[in-house]
């Protein structure tokens, strides 16, 4: 499954490798599930741990990609058709309104982590954890989340989940 992320992951977003960021990379949110439940990918979300907004910001300019600033005080590059969001965050927890977004794809170590997804699945529980990071049409988005989060506990059941290690 790692490869498949990086494969898709270097399809979406190919400039990426030529980025000289501080910190450490996480691919987050919906493109992980999508990729886990084979559906179409319809954006991506990149965190930096310990980033720097200005040194994002340099990237993108470097490489001449459209850019402004998003709702996690970050950017928001469109490639294309393609929507990708890139913000420095201090912690990962942040990051994330619900449990099951506890889900990164560490980019250099090509390995998945994780803060409270398996939890969510464990306990077999949506919650809310920080309503602060609202975003636009929350009712429709809690929705979407709780569809797909019943498709990701049938693939815990069915021991199809790949190997997930916790965030330290």
């Amino acid at each position: 499954m790692e490869e498949k992320v990086i494969q898709k992951f270097n399809t979406y977003f190919p400039m990426f490798a030529d980025f000289n960021l501080e910190g450490t990379s996480y691919i987050v949110g919906g493109f992980l599930t999508s990729i886990l439940l084979n559906e179409e990918i319809h954006d991506l979300d990149i965190v930096i741990l310990n980033g720097n907004k200005a040194n994002i910001k340099e990237n993108l300019d470097k490489e001449h990609l459209s850019y402004h600033e998003n709702y996690f005080h970050g950017y928001k590059v469109q490639i294309d058709a393609k929507i990708i969001d890139i913000y420095p965050t201090s912690n990962l927890k942040e990051c994330y309104q619900y449990n099951i977004e506890g889900l990164f794809f560490d980019i250099d170590k090509k390995e998945f982590v994780e803060t409270t997804f398996m939890e969510a699945l464990t306990e077999g529980k949506l919650k809310e954890l920080n309503p602060h990071n609202r975003g636009k049409n929350r009712n429709e988005r809690k929705e979407k989340l709780e569809n797909r989060f019943q498709k990701l506990l049938t693939l815990k059941e069915e021991n199809q989940l790949p190997n997930i290690k916790p965030f330290r």
